[in-house]
């Protein structure tokens, strides 16, 4: 394993950037971010040409999930996260360099039932082994720290990034910068502010059998606002904590995905793997109902709901078409959260805090930050590319429906098309030449 110091005291990469306020040079690409996403797009850069490419992250460790989501069962197969794997040349040089040496992370997945999910702990670890494996590599800078702000000079058509790390401040020049920079569970602070006496349990906690023990007592009565993946693994995981109850409050029905012919129907937001067997086994129907700890709560006015808690067919299918009625939510709340103690918010992910971003010449920032998700670029900042659960692909199913794809191959097969796109992008004073 790399010493997360050796990039300042002996790694031949310091030539390639300067703690100085001027940069040691320019690279092809500056990546923030080493996640699953972040790893990918540098993959991908060097698949698609560039030479040579700057890596910024605080740890290299692979990101959130093998830090908060080793215990979480994967939504995807196997097969998929082997698929993500062999994406790139890169990263088919990293196995085979690794091929030698004994069982790793690859071989441990790639020897898997291809068709069955995993716990993310396989997939989190899949994601160090290649990115200690790109780090190694010659035409890749790897740099710890954090990017605190990005300036764009026009006449040079280039980023410099000023990184904060362990040694002080360095400078880094790029002709391109992809932010790979991930995201966070949501909470709601104007829910906690309006009911204070309720203790939080993070999510991440909530999706960690082996931490929530701690988090919680037999006498808890504790709220899961929401339906999601994240919410079903929530409430399971409370129950098997023996609280003393568990009240899920949900605005729409829960939603699994169908596998068709030829392609998934709500393939990013509806249930999968195993927590939509648990949930079809333990929440459906009357199933939740012989289940002494658990209570489900439906916050949608006005809908259908049966004496076993179901929704029927007066909720709009899509979700994001549907307008919270917050004064009806806030009474339900008022009669029903008397004797909770504590809660989970499983209500989405927002995307982590951005550098600054500014115009070098006149030091005024980048406001307009709008995002097309079927390119990976930001069409009023130059250069600027994203990619990864920050900054998603947009796509359309057979239905029409329109989803953000999220996943490891996701993010792969994504840059796998657009990446080529963004290291050709020259700069209209280059084309001239």
């Amino acid at each position: 394993m790399l010493h997360p110091l050796r990039l300042f005291r002996a790694s031949p990469h310091l030539r390639h950037f300067s703690t100085m306020a001027a940069p040691a040079r320019t690279f092809d690409a500056l990546v923030v971010g080493a996640g699953p996403a972040g790893a990918a797009a540098v993959g991908n850069l060097l698949e698609s040409g560039a030479t040579q490419v700057a890596w910024v992250d605080p740890l290299f460790t692979g990101g959130r999930i093998p830090l908060e989501y080793n215990e979480v069962p994967s939504n995807t197969k196997v097969t998929f996260f082997v698929q993500y794997a062999t994406g790139v040349q890169p990263f088919r040089d990293v196995i085979a360099q690794a091929a030698s040496k004994g069982e790793n992370a690859f071989s441990k997945l790639e020897a898997m039932d291809q068709n069955t999910g995993c716990e993310l702990s396989h997939a989190g670890e899949l994601v160090r082994f290649l990115t200690d494996g790109l780090r190694e590599r010659d035409d890749v800078s790897p740099i710890f720290g954090s990017v605190e702000k990005l300036a764009f000079d026009a006449e040079t058509n280039t980023w410099s990034a000023s990184v904060t790390g362990k040694n002080g401040p360095a400078s880094i020049a790029a002709e391109r910068v992809v932010l790979a920079s991930g995201s966070h569970p949501l909470s709601l602070p104007a829910f906690s502010a309006a009911h204070p006496e309720l203790r939080e349990i993070p999510l991440d906690i909530s999706l960690s059998p082996s931490k929530l023990t701690s988090f919680v007592g037999p006498e808890d009565v504790v709220a899961v606002i929401g339906s999601s993946h994240s919410a079903v693994l929530a409430v399971r995981n409370l129950m098997h904590a023996n609280v003393k109850e568990v009240r899920n409050y949900f605005r729409s029905p829960l939603r699994y995905a169908q596998f068709m012919d030829g392609w998934i129907r709500r393939d990013n937001t509806g249930l999968k793997g195993e927590a939509a067997i648990w949930a079809q086994q333990n929440l459906d129907a009357a199933n939740w109902r012989k289940h002494a700890n658990l209570s489900r709560v439906c916050l949608t006015p006005g809908a259908d709901v049966d004496e076993d808690g179901m929704i029927h067919n007066n909720v709009v299918e899509d979700r994001s078409a549907t307008t919270p009625d917050l004064a009806h939510e806030q009474a339900i709340y008022a009669e029903t959260l008397r004797d909770v103690t504590k809660i989970v918010f499983a209500v989405g992910f927002a995307r982590n805090s951005l550098p600054e971003l500014v115009d070098a010449a006149s030091g005024q920032a980048f406001t307009d930050l709008d995002f097309d998700h079927k390119t990976g670029t930001f069409r009023a900042v130059p250069r600027l590319y994203g990619c990864g659960i920050a900054f998603p692909q947009e796509v359309t199913d057979p239905d029409g429906r329109t989803e953000h794809a999220v996943g490891f191959f996701k993010f792969m097969r994504f840059l796998r098309a657009v990446t080529p796109t963004w290291v050709n992008d020259k700069p209209v004073a280059e084309e001239k030449k």
